[in-house]
């Protein structure tokens, strides 16, 4: 991950979306954090790409969210790109 310093507008921009989504859903405004969740991925997914670690890191927030509301079945798709992304970021490692 890099450094705070070194985010472009665009990046540093989902990051910001992810602590506004966290702090919404602090104080129990669930829909709304949704949304700046889902805008964070849509964002992400356009910027970076569908299988990069900063969508991997959207995701998982945006997994964590869910099963904190129990909605497994929702939890469940975002956990399953999560393994995907890590899947293939360990076989570009490997193949260096």
């Amino acid at each position: 991950m890099k450094s705070v310093d070194s985010l472009d507008g665009e990046e540093y921009g989902i990051h910001a979306c992810l602590l506004v989504a966290n702090w919404l859903q602090g104080r129990g405004r669930i829909a709304d954090a949704e949304r700046v969740y889902k805008l964070a991925l849509r964002q992400a997914d356009a910027l970076e790409g569908e299988e990069s670690p900063l969508t991997g890191l959207v995701l998982l927030d945006l997994h964590d969210f869910y099963e904190k509301q129990g909605r497994h079945d929702e939890a469940a798709p975002a956990w399953e790109r999560v393994r995907r992304i890590l899947v293939s970021g360990v076989g570009k490692f490997r193949n260096g």
